[in-house]
């Protein structure tokens, strides 16, 4: 072998001898990007579950019924990963629409968190409109003033209950290096069914795919996940889910933590 093709090759069988093979490297840049998606996608789970216990509720307990200063009207599991959040405002004269403005939410490291909910009922669908946003540090009250982190929509088909509900819908977040975060709920909307949930574990669905996207250090990447049949649920609740990760000119594999 000549010395140049010798050089061409050096970095992949240096000539013979065993070097580091490029799935290891494929395996870092899929193991870097199911570590980011994390995040992302454990807080849309978590608000995909939200909308399906409101859709269920919505008959017993009518969102236009609910005070100020009243926490959300969920089961203890997923009150508890939400935080000790209350009703700071609640506007129920855009006749179908019902507009709630909670404070005090835990959906990320932000110190302090709001969340409003739109909420919109159809002949077929609860849909609901969240947006995540980070109160300033005069702890202003003001909503205008506040910023967003996220634009998250959610459609629950209207024949849910606590025990199924079939929720689609797509979210962007945005990191704290503006990055954004795009998914989809199913990860395809052209064959792919809603994610279903059965109210066990509030934020697992127990049915249906998701999909992700960013662009992480100068590459558009994406990952999608296997039926959330394949989740593996520990007895706290924490989720593995098994994903397939793509980058320009790779693949790789990985399992995403779901860890509210």
């Amino acid at each position: 072998m000549s010395v140049l093709r010798c050089s061409l090759l050096m970095s992949l069988a240096a000539c013979g001898e065993a070097g580091p093979p490029l799935s290891r490297l494929t395996q870092a840049w899929a193991a870097d990007t199911v570590a980011r998606a994390n995040g992302p996608l454990t807080r849309t789970l978590i608000l995909a579950g939200l909308a399906a216990e409101l859709c269920a509720s919505r008959q017993s307990v009518p969102l236009v019924d609910l005070e100020v200063g009243s926490a959300l009207p969920v089961s203890p599991a997923l009150g508890a990963v939400l935080g000790q959040s209350e009703l700071h405002s609640i506007d129920g004269a855009l006749g179908e629409t019902v507009v709630l403005v909670y404070e005090g939410m835990d959906l990320s490291d932000h110190d302090v968190e709001w969340l409003r909910l739109t909420v919109m009922t159809t002949d077929e669908h609860f849909q609901v409109e969240f947006d995540p946003l980070i109160g300033d540090a005069e702890g202003s009250t003001e909503i205008a003033r506040l910023e967003g982190f996220g634009q998250i929509s959610i459609s629950v088909d209207l024949g849910c209950s606590s025990s199924q509900a079939l929720v689609g819908g797509s979210a962007l977040w945005v990191d704290d290096e503006g990055r954004r975060h795009e998914l989809k709920l199913p990860a395809d909307s052209e064959i792919g069914s809603d994610l279903s949930f059965d109210g066990a574990v509030p934020w697992l669905p127990v049915a249906g795919a998701v999909s992700w996207s960013a662009r992480i250090e100068g590459q558009d990447r994406s990952m999608t996940t296997e039926d959330a049949a394949e989740i593996l649920v520990d007895s706290q609740g924490n989720g593995k889910w098994p994903v397939t990760v793509w980058g320009p000119d790779w693949q790789g594999e990985g399992l995403s933590a779901i860890v509210p």
